[in-house]
Formats: structure tokens, C-alpha cells, sequence
């Protein structure tokens, strides 16, 4: 196994016997070659094919540029999903490859990504399955191109049916069950399966075309409660009056502005969020130090640009919560933009006329 500075671990499976050898999700081939070569020097190893777990660069992105680096690498066949860089063999579900003695199948698990597999293997000596980042420490990986019912199943039927004595890679899950042996994992994600309850609590309520959320300062306790934003559908929109219209922001107007692309946009919820209009109320700004909520509700307004956003601000927000931005927008520049209403985000036209800041029509 070998993490060098990526994000992600790589992993090296072996067979002691034959010593048959795969490479999984070497995205860094500047740190994963070398080692490589050493041990096929070494006579440890005989590689037999690089393997992915789904096709993000991060994951995938190292297969040519390995099999460049030497022509211990260069023929070797690449194993995975469909849309995985270089790949030429793609299992079907259920079915899989040998690496000596052991016996390798291939789990498909698509939300992720929809080429996302998760492979299991298994031998005389034991079980271990790589969840790429299907399942990871943590929890369960983002929502890029599934829905919450892909997750479930993935999570919930396919996963929870692998034996509970099955070495789980990334080990890191240990952090979201609170057990460290193999056999324990699994067992406690087939309890945590058996006892989910849907939740009932009303922190989102949405009635109709209308849903309204509640903003806290933080996502983990202490919080407080610092907003109220409504949104409504682009049909409810267009009914308002001209200078009504002015007050409300497109949701998402762009996905690869930082300040407006939501975690939520990792999930199927996003299709149904991206072409909404809000307004925003904040009544305790918390940015300023006030120890309680004072003064009137402030009308809010989001970036739409990039010349807006205060980028030392990302980068300080970014180190504070472990978010990185710019990966964000690489990995969220196809969702499609929806077109803004001449009207929305009226703020940044200084289009704002009819509601004098303070009145009361302006709150309502």
C-alpha cells in the first residue's frame, strides 16, 4: 500500500504463491512507479494488470502516464468501469479475474460514479473488498452522477451481503463505525443498515413550490441559527411583480462559482435546486461578533461571478473547514448552468429601487 502525498490511497495486491501482482487506482505514478520497479526488481512481484474503482482522475487519472513509464507497465491491461482512463477490460457485475490464487469479483456500485465497482477478493487465507470511494472513511462517497436510492442499494444490499469477516479498504471506515477488526465492520454496517430510521424533525419543510430552510454559522454543534432562505420555482417566479423579481437570486446560476455550489449539489436533490430562485434573510451576524441576534433581518445577495468573491476569504474558509474549491469546480464543471431571468440578482445591477433599505416592505 502506498499513499505518498495524493489523497487517496493506492494499493499493491499480491499473491504470496504465484507473486501475481495488481496496482489499484494508481493516480500518482510519479510516487507509485518507483515503488513498483523496486519490487519487480527485487523479484517480489510479477504485475499483471492496473485496476480502478471508478474513473475520476484521481482514481484513474495515472494509467497511461504509468504505463509510459516503463515497459514493465506499458502492455499491462487496465481493468475497470467504462468511462476509466486507458481502460480495456470491464467485468461484467458478478463476474471477474484471477490474480494467482486469488479470486477477484467484480461488485458494481454506481452513484458515486455510474462506473463505479467495488472489488472483492478472496483466497484460501481470507476475504477483502476495495470500496474506492463508494464507501471510505467517514461515511459513503458523494453523490456525482446517482441518486440517494443508488446509494442505498449500493451501501445497503450490495455491500451489506459481502461477508462480515471481508477486510474493508479504506480501512479509514474504522473512523465511521467505531470498530477496528474486519469482522466488526461489517457487522456494524449491517446494524447501522437494519436500525436507519428516515428522520421526521422539520429542519427543511416544503410546501409546494416552496421550500424553506434554516442557515446556521456552523455544521456541527455549537451553531447558531443565523437565517431563513425561501425558494421557489422559476413558475412562482415569474408571477412576481418586476421589482419583487429584483430581490431574489438564481440558486445556482453557475456551478463553478464556490460561494454558490452547495454540498447539496452532490446529490440528486441538485436537479431539482439548480433552477430554483431564492431570497435570503440573515438576523444574527455572527461575522461581526454580535452575541445575539440585533438590529432588523438583512436581505442577503450570493457571488454570481468570479470577479465577486472575495478569494482570500474562499482560501480562509477553505483551510478552516478542509474544503478544497478549485476541486470542487473541476469535478462539478459539467453540471448544466440554468438560464438567469433578466430580473434575478438585482443587487449586482443596483437595480434595487422600490423597497428603501430599512422599510418594512422591504423585509416582507
Amino acid at each position: 500500500m502506498w499513499t505518498g502525498s495524493s489523497d487517496n490511497y493506492a494499493y499493491l495486491v499480491v499473491d504470496d504463491k504465484s507473486k501475481d501482482a495488481v496496482i489499484i487506482d494508481p493516480a500518482n505514478p510519479e510516487e507509485v512507479a518507483p515503488v513498483l520497479k523496486e519490487q519487480i526488481k527485487a523479484g517480489k512481484i510479477n504485475l499483471t494488470a492496473i485496476v480502478n474503482t471508478h474513473h475520476h482522475w484521481d482514481h484513474a487519472g495515472g494509467n497511461k502516464k504509468l504505463q509510459s513509464f516503463s515497459s514493465e507497465f506499458q502492455d499491462k491491461p487496465i481493468i475497470g468501469g467504462k468511462d476509466c482512463e486507458g481502460v480495456t477490460q470491464t467485468p461484467a457485475n458478478g463476474e471477474g479475474f484471477k490474480i494467482g490464487d486469488i479470486s477477484v469479483k467484480a461488485l458494481y456500485t454506481p452513484c458515486h460514479t455510474q462506473d463505479s465497482i467495488c472489488w472483492f477478493m478472496e483466497d484460501s487465507t481470507g476475504k477483502v473488498i476495495f470500496t474506492g470511494d463508494t464507501l471510505f472513511h467517514g461515511g459513503c462517497g458523494r453523490f456525482f452522477e446517482g441518486t440517494p436510492e443508488e446509494m442505498n442499494t449500493a451501501l445497503n444490499k450490495t455491500l451489506a451481503a459481502v461477508p462480515d469477516d471481508t477486510v474493508v479498504y479504506d480501512p479509514e471506515i474504522q473512523k465511521a463505525t467505531g470498530k477496528s477488526e474486519p469482522v466488526d465492520v461489517m457487522a456494524k454496517l449491517r446494524e447501522m443498515k437494519n436500525n436507519f430510521k428516515p428522520g421526521n424533525q422539520n429542519f427543511v419543510m416544503h410546501i409546494d413550490d416552496v421550500r424553506q430552510c434554516l442557515i446556521y454559522d456552523l455544521p456541527n454543534n455549537p451553531a447558531k441559527l443565523i437565517g431563513v432562505e425561501y425558494m421557489i420555482t422559476p413558475k412562482l417566479y415569474e408571477g412576481l411583480d418586476a421589482e419583487e423579481r429584483k430581490l431574489g437570486m438564481l440558486i445556482m446560476p453557475n456551478p463553478t462559482i464556490p460561494n454558490q455550489v452547495w454540498e447539496i449539489a452532490e446529490t440528486e436533490e441538485m436537479k431539482e435546486v439548480v433552477g430554483l430562485y431564492g431570497k435570503t434573510f440573515h438576523f444574527w451576524q455572527v461575522d461581526r461578533g454580535d452575541e445575539l441576534p440585533l438590529g432588523m433581518p438583512q436581505l442577503m445577495m450570493s457571488f454570481t461571478a468570479d470577479e465577486q468573491v472575495p478569494w482570500d476569504k474562499v482560501k480562509e474558509r477553505d483551510e478552516k473547514y478542509g474544503v478544497d474549491t478549485m476541486k470542487k469546480r473541476e469535478a462539478r464543471k459539467g453540471i448544466e448552468a440554468f438560464k438567469v431571468h433578466e430580473d434575478a440578482d438585482g443587487c449586482w445591477k443596483e437595480e434595487i429601487s422600490a423597497y428603501p433599505r430599512g422599510t418594512r416592505k422591504w423585509f416582507e
